[in-house]
């Protein structure tokens, strides 16, 4: 059986929150969290990136930063 990262995050946090108490997360962080993990899964099915993209790729850390996110401490963890 083949398990997604998606399914395996689920299982993880499911485990954590039984013993250590209820997610930390709101649901929408959870909802941002979920799609983070499904958008790494799209990008790893597709194979190599196309400048096109270059647009929808801002559009993602010009998000994150709004968020709040350091990006230059991100892409030191890269």
């Amino acid at each position: 059986m083949k398990i997604t990262r998606k399914q395996l995050k689920k299982l993880i946090q499911e485990e954590l929150n039984e013993q250590f108490g209820g997610s930390q997360l709101t649901p929408e962080q959870e909802k941002v969290e979920n799609m983070c993990f499904e958008l790494a899964d799209a990008i790893h099915s597709m194979g190599q990136s196309n400048p096109d993209m270059t647009d929808a790729y801002l559009q993602v850390f010009r998000a994150l930063k709004q968020a709040g996110l350091n990006l230059n401490s991100l892409a030191m963890l890269a």
